[in-house]
């Protein structure tokens, strides 16, 4: 193989790779609780974001598990508010956060024991960028306090 092929097939190879997507950096610092109710929760958390690639980036979804108290999937947890990461910056982004409780028997047990329990939710945020998808892991952990956890439970009057 002369140079001159392998100068080309260098700067292709080198193309292929700027064109491929790198997964952005999401890490959660601060968990609010805003709402709880029978049904649900509405959480505020706020993350310091990177995005290491030339495009910007869109959520497109987000598939999540939520234990509390040990028990897994007591809940599912969804991201409505659309979140874009602009290209090759370092953000701070707040992002609400939808939980639906699906195991009300469990979110009761929790309750009884009238103490705090440890949550997380963690799953994985689809991205697209460029006309490319990539995924990136998330996880958020907080706690519920003991007075949480009885107005999660509490029975509708």
């Amino acid at each position: 193989m002369n140079a001159s092929r392998i100068a080309a097939v260098a700067a292709l190879i080198a193309g292929i790779a700027c064109d491929t997507l790198k997964a952005p950096e999401i890490v959660p610092s601060n968990v609010t609780t805003a709402k709880i109710t029978t049904t649900g929760a509405e959480l505020e958390t706020t993350v310091n974001a990177y995005n290491p690639n030339a495009n910007a980036l869109t959520a497109t979804g987000v598939e999540t598990k939520v234990t509390i108290g040990g028990k897994p999937n007591v809940a599912r947890a969804v991201v409505t508010d659309p979140m874009t990461l602009p290209p090759g910056q370092r953000i701070t982004l707040k992002i609400p956060i939808h939980v639906e409780w699906t195991d009300p028997a469990a979110i009761a047990a929790l309750a009884e024991a009238k103490k705090p329990a440890d949550y997380v939710v963690e799953g994985m945020v689809q991205f697209i960028g460029n006309g490319k998808a990539i995924q990136t892991q998330l996880k958020v952990t907080g706690t519920m306090t003991s007075a949480e956890l009885a107005q999660a439970a509490k029975p509708k009057p």
